[in-house]
């Protein structure tokens, strides 16, 4: 508007009533010149808008942003997105830590959280970590949540996207139920085909497995604001080292299978690989295959496609089919069906 353009705005469907009253004010408070408005609706409304205007600023989600910009390329649109990010806040030692926490919780519980520049992750020094931690735990504890009355009485309300909420964690639900059930069977068969066709595991792959998984359980630690002590390391690393042999074993079996039934990873089995990656990460396909252009990240994910395609072949050959209970019996006859493949 500063620069002489006129502006129409679609605000979200679920919060329509706030920019009605700004635009209200505009015409007939401020007497402003007839240059604002605003139109109501859903995705449709917001599409059609798209084909109509000179310049796009969008903010929203990353699906959202990625469907505008599909738009807005027919006509040849400038485009602006503010997409969800993880915004982070940060505490220096020397910070006011009452006020920082007080910050922090203000920041990430407004409006339930649902503000595009919400606090998302904290990064603290660790002089300051404990303390902060408990400072920030007393603040949120003592909020108040419910509906307000007549009177201003609650500090958090409900979400608004309630119904998109649950439909998201009802998709997530299904999606780890199914992902738990096929790597239960998945370790069932590598358990059943090891039996058949034992196999010697250098130490050498089991100890570089074994950083490689320590490491990711440090990053994801740090990424949920935890810390590992080296004595929380020392107790879990037995088990970490268990679980570091077992994905070696199951990669040089699944390696072996492959080279017997030449099963091959081609170019279409990497771009499905990479649009599965993306859906679970949410990072673009295209820079997935930029990141996985490095030879050893490659190596990784041809490695796992390779699995996952020797796996879909024993299953379908033992008549498994996704959802059905898992038995000792069923792994039997996966392994059992692979009989042909043995590796000695």
């Amino acid at each position: 508007m500063q620069a002489g353009a006129a502006v129409v705005i679609k605000p979200s469907e679920f919060t329509p009533l706030g920019l009605i009253e700004v635009v209200e004010a505009w015409k007939n408070e401020i007497g402003g010149p007839d240059v604002l408005d605003c139109v109501q609706g859903i995705g449709e409304t917001g599409e059609a808008l798209v084909d109509e205007v000179d310049f796009i600023q969008f903010t929203g989600s990353d699906r959202s942003g990625r469907k505008v910009m599909k738009r807005a390329a027919d006509t040849l649109t400038p485009v602006s997105l503010e997409l969800g990010g993880k915004d982070p806040m940060i505490v220096l030692a020397d910070a006011d830590l009452d006020r920082a926490a007080n910050a922090a919780t203000y920041g990430g519980m407004m409006n339930s959280g649902q503000i595009c520049i919400s606090v998302e992750r904290i990064y603290v020094e660790e002089p300051a970590y404990d303390e902060f931690v408990q400072k920030l735990t007393k603040e949120v504890s003592g909020l108040r949540q419910g509906a307000d009355g007549k009177a201003f009485a609650k500090d958090v309300g409900a979400f608004q996207t309630l119904v998109e909420l649950r439909a998201d964690i009802h998709t997530k639900l299904e999606k780890m139920l199914k992902d738990r059930a096929e790597s239960a069977l998945a370790e069932q068969i590598v358990e059943k085909l090891n039996e058949k066709n034992p196999l010697d595991v250098p130490p050498s792959l089991v100890e570089q497995q074994c950083r490689m998984m320590e490491m990711e359980l440090l990053q994801n630690a740090r990424r949920a604001g935890q810390r590992i002590s080296a004595d929380d390391f020392a107790k879990v690393h037995g088990q970490v080292h268990a679980d570091a042999e077992k994905k070696v074993r199951a990669g040089l079996l699944m390696g072996a299978i492959a080279k017997k039934l030449e099963v091959k990873v081609t170019d279409e089995d990497i771009q499905k690989g990479l649009e599965e990656l993306s859906a679970e990460t949410g990072k673009n396909v295209a820079k997935l295959r930029a990141e996985y252009n490095e030879p050893q990240r490659r190596q990784i994910l041809v490695g796992m496609i390779l699995e996952d395609k020797v796996l879909d072949l024993i299953e379908g050959k033992a008549n498994i089919r996704t959802g059905e209970p898992l038995a000792t019996a069923t792994a039997t006859e996966a392994a059992a069906a692979s009989s042909d493949t043995k590796t000695a």
